[in-house]
């Protein structure tokens, strides 16, 4: 089993800026980075997916700072992290030019909150760069690390580039393939879930009420004996 304390990231340069945040402590987080959401009833953060809901805003500040205090003890004591992303889409914050951790706004309009977002959608070159940048800056704390970078099989359920939601989702996890594979040396290397799964039929796949997450099942059965004979 896996614990998810400080929920996920999306999109690796949201992770990178979050690094930068923690490790290297070159920005820090404002108020105007909080959101007092009225659908969910609880203040979120933009930029750290904190999965705790609270109307009150310094219970929030408190919780990120130990989630962030968490996650760095995570990095320092690691010596295999696992990168996995499941977009290229970005949105990056216009005052604080940080991405946030996902879109933020009206999903129907796909106009995001107070128009204080752009959309990115990264290519090939600036993900290498990111995802290069990630496992520098890993590298610096704690152990001596190895890395595995695989590309999520689960498919978008959403796009924000203004194309069909399966060309979105095959140009993201090309951009991905393509990345990892020249990053590939003697300290990082790729696992194949996506190429493994792709094999199989979709029905034994996916969940059936969204057949966008792969079922536990899936995992258990033809992912992880792969990677325990890969890796262990």
């Amino acid at each position: 089993s896996y614990q998810y304390f400080f929920g996920h990231f999306d999109n690796p340069l949201n992770l990178l800026n979050n690094l930068e945040r923690i490790i290297l402590k070159n920005w820090k987080l404002k108020d105007r980075d909080y959101v007092y959401s009225k659908k969910f009833g609880h203040f979120i953060n933009l930029h750290v997916k904190a999965r705790f809901k609270t109307k009150n805003l310094n219970n929030l500040k408190n919780r990120i700072l130990e989630i962030d205090n968490y996650l760095l003890n995570e990095i320092k004591e690691s010596s295999l992290i696992l990168l996995s992303f499941d977009t290229n889409e970005v949105w990056i914050d216009k005052f604080s030019k940080k991405a946030w951790y996902a879109f933020y706004g009206n999903l129907f309009t796909q106009k995001c909150f107070n128009n204080q977002a752009k959309l990115e959608i990264l290519n090939y070159e600036n993900t290498k760069i990111t995802i290069k940048k990630i496992i520098k800056i890993l590298s610096k704390v704690g152990k001596k690390k190895k890395f595995i970078l695989m590309v999520s099989p689960h498919r978008l359920l959403i796009t924000y580039s203004n194309k069909d939601v399966q060309i979105a989702d095959l140009y993201c996890k090309s951009t991905y393939l393509s990345t990892y594979s020249d990053l590939e040396c003697s300290h990082i290397s790729y696992f194949p879930a996506f190429e493994i799964l792709n094999n199989l039929n979709e029905r034994e796949i996916f969940r059936r009420d969204d057949y966008i997450h792969v079922t536990h099942k899936t995992i258990k059965n033809y992912l992880m004996p792969y990677f325990e004979k890969l890796y262990f």
